[in-house]
């Protein structure tokens, strides 16, 4: 695989979510549209699928001589594939590596002449599910969702969820 593949990775990595790859100096520079070529795979988080799916297309149509792949198999599945070496050069994650994973994922890249690299930021979305048969339209303050996401409220009638939806039936 090329340098110039590697670094143009790392470049279009920064639009990607919690990817861990490793990383090289290289005095040819990189980026988008840069020529870059040959092939990578990947693998990771089935949540990052299509957002993957848009990047790799855009980096392919901007460099036509690059080829990547992301196999959607589950962060876990990817982060072990990326320890082991040899399947892919990067990992989609929900998470950076733990404290057990890091030494390996370092060691994995420092035998290839590189480093580890993990760019947090991929954001997936959460949802309140609900079910207030009188209630059309749940409106929650931050302050409010906050506090059910630690546990300080725990039913619909809540007080604070009751001041963020006057007049509804809780």
């Amino acid at each position: 695989m090329s340098s110039k593949l590697w670094a143009a990775l790392a470049a279009s990595a920064l639009l990607a979510g919690g990817v861990a790859a490793c990383g090289g100096s290289d005095d040819n520079g990189g980026g988008g549209g840069s020529g870059a070529s040959g092939n990578i795979a990947g693998a990771g988080s089935s949540a990052q699928q299509a957002a993957q799916e848009a990047w790799v297309a855009q980096f392919e149509n901007d460099n036509s001589g690059a080829t990547i792949s992301y196999d959607p198999i589950g962060s876990g599945g990817g982060r072990d594939q990326f320890i082991a070496g040899g399947q892919t050069a990067f990992a989609g994650s929900d998470s950076p590596f733990d404290e057990e994973e890091l030494p390996k994922a370092t060691q994995r890249c420092s035998g290839e002449g590189g480093e580890l690299i993990q760019i947090p930021n991929y954001l997936s979305a959460i949802a309140i599910i609900y079910k207030l048969p009188d209630v059309q339209d749940l409106q929650l303050s931050p302050e409010t969702t906050a506090k059910i996401f630690r546990g300080e409220i725990t039913k619909w009638n809540d007080p604070a969820i009751a001041a963020d939806n006057p007049g509804a039936s809780l």
